[in-house]
């Protein structure tokens, strides 16, 4: 364990943001934005995975090398780049549906950089100070119980380490923390385990940084917004 990495025992912090969320609110049209993030943020942003091109047979392994946007990808499929467009919706131009021939693969549960520094970077300037880390899905299915940490969100890569010290999984593999918020509360991060997009509940100040930096493709949505 590093000395700036603090394990919380799991008490009243674990229940949140998990204990505000709003369950199975899909109507069989998709799950929202509510049941991953709790309700009552003045904004809410969709932070989108950069495709990558594999450098391997591996699919679940990015590349650092120049990433796509989902931008450029809609415009090539003629499909509407909004909060709600889903991978699979660009099937033809990512190169078919076998996942290990597709030309162009996206991160599940995990962010890439450099957008995820980017974002951090950005959580860290406007709310900086020590921040919370919940792994859950991605503990639980390794047989291990929710993980929650305390450290700054500078420390990030000491958090990821630590975690996999405790998980025994390493690598590209291992889980990135579920859930991020700082310790008042006024925003929360969700990297969901299966998901290929982060979402933000926040405030306006943090949405317009998000949303206008050169190293993070977002969209604004809302808590209704169908995640994907």
């Amino acid at each position: 364990m590093h000395d700036r990495v603090e394990k919380v025992a799991l008490g009243s912090d674990a229940d949140f943001p998990r204990g505000a969320l709003v369950p199975n609110m899909s109507s069989g049209a998709g799950h929202v934005v509510a049941e991953v993030l709790p309700v009552g943020y003045a904004r809410y942003v969709r932070v989108l995975h950069p495709f990558f091109v594999p450098p391997d047979s591996d699919p679940q392994r990015s590349s650092p090398g120049p990433a796509r946007t989902w931008r450029s990808l809609a415009a090539e499929a003629g499909v509407e780049f909004d909060a709600e467009i889903t991978w699979q919706s660009l099937i033809d131009v990512l190169g078919g549906p076998n996942a290990r021939t597709r030309p162009l693969w996206v991160s599940e549960g995990r962010l890439d950089e450099p957008a995820r520094s980017a974002l951090l970077g950005i959580l860290d300037r406007n709310r900086p100070g020590v921040a919370n880390f919940l792994y859950h899905t991605g503990a639980m299915a390794r047989g291990r119980p929710p993980l929650l940490f305390r450290a700054s969100l500078a420390d990030f890569d000491l958090v990821q380490e630590t975690a996999e010290d405790e998980l025994g999984d390493r690598g590209p593999s291992a889980p990135t923390p579920e859930w991020i918020w700082p310790l008042d509360r006024s925003g929360v991060v969700d990297t969901d385990y299966d998901l290929v997009s982060t979402y933000v509940a926040c405030d306006e100040i943090l949405a317009e940084a998000i949303l206008a930096s050169e190293a993070i493709e977002a969209l604004t949505c809302s808590t209704l917004t169908r995640i994907a």
